[in-house]
């Protein structure tokens, strides 16, 4: 994923934690989380899968499997060819 891309993401689980009700503080609270470390994620600087499937939890966001496995069968030539370089 690259910078814009996680930019993006980061926007829109921030917009999905206001719409949830939550402040980063709450939610990281319930996640297990620091607050540093939602911040970074909507900031689009850090972040994991771990966290990114904590937050679509607490926030309520579902996302469809098949859609994730094209993203990432889409992005595996491009890895593999950094991989040969």
């Amino acid at each position: 994923m690259d910078k814009n891309q996680r930019r993006t993401l980061g926007t829109q689980i921030a917009a999905a934690r206001k719409a949830a009700g939550f402040t980063q503080l709450q939610a990281a609270t319930l996640l297990g989380f620091t607050k540093h470390s939602v911040s970074q994620f909507e900031l689009g600087q850090d972040g994991g899968l771990q966290l990114l499937t904590a937050m679509m939890d607490l926030y309520g966001i579902q996302f469809s499997e098949s859609i994730f496995v094209a993203k990432v069968d889409a992005d595996v030539p491009r890895i593999i060819e950094r991989k040969k370089s």
